[in-house]
């Protein structure tokens, strides 16, 4: 939770995680599925969420709405709360499946905007690797070689380094110092996720036939289960 509302862990992207910040209106950044809501009208006459995106349909409505003159609007006091992945597997896959979202996103629907964020997501998973082998390699002989490389290599590690030591500080969490090798798997993950949406061919999603949808009333409706897979499953 703490990797995902933080400026240097999802970016934009912060505000979907926080119950903080303005009411008002926003785009995709500031808003996620758990808790979207949209005019019935609207959603069907847009045609619904395109089946060729998971995740990112909502962004793609969202910025298909918008385009079209709609509107959307944040609230930080609507709140939907759901249990993080518990492992650093799961939380890599997590990643990797969000910037594969991403990329499908922008070759379905391609924008300046799409691109350019797709761009900046692969530049900065690899761009402080690259920074890190030129340093090590070139940079031992080569000075103004070494100066530049700094900047993606090590410069890239101490500002992730000094976050997390400010946040645990901010916080009185030593455990936030965990932030610092999280803030690494979470961008490379996510840029290699990109990658790989921008590679492999298009396809519709799988349309899961064995879910079906009931209306129940108030007292009829029971809470969902914590275990991320029954969430999942009953979602």
């Amino acid at each position: 939770g703490a990797l995902f509302a933080h400026p240097l862990g999802t970016f934009a992207y912060r505000f979907r995680y926080r119950d903080d910040g303005a009411f008002g209106p926003c785009g995709d950044e500031a808003l996620i599925l758990a808790n979207l809501c949209v005019r019935r009208g609207v959603f069907l006459q847009a045609g619904g969420f395109d089946e060729r995106l998971y995740p990112n349909e909502e962004n793609e409505l969202i910025d298909r709405l918008r385009g079209e003159g709609g509107t959307f609007i944040r609230d930080p006091e609507l709140v939907v709360r759901r249990p993080h992945r518990g492992s650093l597997r799961a939380l890599a896959r997590q990643m990797w499946t969000y910037g594969r979202g991403r990329a499908t996103q922008t070759r379905v629907s391609p924008s300046l905007r799409s691109i350019t964020k797709a761009g900046m997501a692969i530049a900065l998973a690899v761009g402080p690797l690259i920074g890190w082998l030129i340093w090590a390699t070139v940079g031992m002989t080569q000075p103004w070689v070494g100066a530049a490389s700094t900047v993606l290599g090590p410069t890239h590690a101490a500002i992730l380094l000094l976050a997390a030591l400010w946040t645990a500080a901010s916080d009185q969490r030593p455990s936030r110092l965990l932030l610092f090798p999280l803030f690494w798997l979470c961008h490379a993950a996510y840029g290699a996720g990109i990658a790989f949406g921008l590679l492999v061919p298009l396809r519709r999603s799988q349309v899961h036939e064995s879910i079906t949808v009931e209306r129940l009333s108030p007292d009829q409706a029971q809470p969902v289960s914590n275990d991320a897979t029954t969430a999942t499953e009953a979602s």
